[in-house]
């Protein structure tokens, strides 16, 4: 009887990430070019242009700690709002489809296949 018998699977089961989330963001991160000069709407420092984007470089330009950053890249929970994922894919430069594949992966528990659809129409 002390066994919890909810069909709820709990708040850590609704948070960040799964291993196909590590391995899409780590995909999009490193994918940006190292000569880019801008990251998202922010410009990258000259010291770091050329060099591959970090977890740091990208948790700093979202307004995150990088341990927090990092959490996604590793599979340890973190939650994200709507509004955190949709910065973090205009950072990374995510196409319609791909920013689809970030917020279905991240936050499961929403359905977005209705503004998915929404996109496709305006688009």
């Amino acid at each position: 009887m002390g066994v919890n018998q909810s069909k709820d699977p709990g708040p850590a089961s609704r948070c960040l990430p799964s291993t196909q989330l590590k391995t899409l963001l780590k995909h999009f991160r490193v994918r940006i070019d190292p000569k880019a000069k801008v990251l998202g709407p922010r410009a990258r420092p000259p010291w770091r242009q050329g060099r591959p984007v970090t977890q740091e470089e990208l948790a700093e330009c979202l307004g995150v700690s990088r341990c927090w950053y990092g959490m996604i890249e590793s599979e340890r929970p973190a939650r994200a709002s709507i509004v955190l994922l949709d910065r973090l894919a205009t950072i990374l430069m995510l196409s319609a489809r791909e920013r689809a594949m970030l917020f279905a992966l991240a936050l499961p528990e929403l359905d977005f296949s209705a503004a998915e659809s929404r996109n496709q129409i305006v688009a």
